[in-house]
């Protein structure tokens, strides 16, 4: 399977909590910077991974492969990503 097809920088619409996209703002995304964050999290690159979690241009429930970053992660044993996302879970 390949990654998506979109163009860079296509407009987005955030679901919100509630899961009604009309409840939500439309958002900004780029697509390059989601894929590079879900690689970072399959790669296991905290660092990178940080930096791309808090940039607003970055889609967290962007998808390579039907995969979140969270499932790259868990799928290869990256331990430090995980142990991130879940506290950031817990601090919300």
């Amino acid at each position: 399977m390949s990654d998506s097809t979109w163009p860079d920088n296509m407009k987005l619409k955030r679901v919100s909590q509630s899961g009604n996209s009309r409840d939500a703002e439309e958002t900004q995304f780029d697509e390059a910077k989601s894929k590079e964050y879900v690689h970072a999290a399959k790669d296991g690159d905290l660092k990178k991974f940080k930096r791309l979690h808090i940039d607003p241009a970055t889609d967290r429930n962007y998808l390579v492969n039907k995969r979140s970053a969270f499932m790259w992660a868990v799928l290869n044993g990256k331990d430090d990503v995980i142990r991130f996302l879940l506290r950031q879970k817990n601090a919300q």
